[in-house]
């Protein structure tokens, strides 16, 4: 339907603390797609992971991962990697460490944001609290 209506002109997204975008999680141990394979995902319903459940729950639920759901719909790489111009952002603390892995770790599933890097228009935004280093904090 969207190829038909004329294509997606920009497609706007965040990064999630395992690198996920749109809830298009990295693949679990065992399940090793390829590049290829990864970016032709569609659109679907899928289970969330514990990493995700966690993180939601802190940041949208006051800690309680009860409330958060354990499945969602998730726009696919498939249509993310199609628009014509991707713009991303990151400007919560906890990204510190996933920045790291996208920007320097290579194109991989295992961090579904690193496609981003296939787009010839694709642009990511950091905060400078995201570009400080991460530094452990023991309370």
């Amino acid at each position: 339907m969207i190829e038909r209506l004329g294509g997606v002109d920009t497609s706007y997204g965040g990064v999630g603390i395992n690198g996920h975008i749109a809830f298009n999680e990295p693949p679990e141990p065992g399940g090793d797609p390829t590049v290829e394979e990864f970016a032709a995902l569609p659109t679907r319903c899928l289970d969330l992971t514990r990493e995700s459940r966690t993180i939601n729950s802190v940041t949208a639920a006051g800690g309680c991962i009860d409330r958060i759901p354990r499945r969602c719909v998730t726009v696919g790489m498939k249509e993310i990697l199609g628009a014509r111009r991707l713009r991303f952002y990151m400007n919560r603390e906890w990204q510190k460490g996933i920045v790291r892995k996208l920007l320097h770790g290579g194109v991989s599933p295992r961090v579904p944001a690193s496609l981003l890097a296939l787009h010839p228009d694709a642009k990511l935004t950091i905060t400078r609290t995201v570009a400080e280093p991460p530094m452990g904090r023991l309370r």
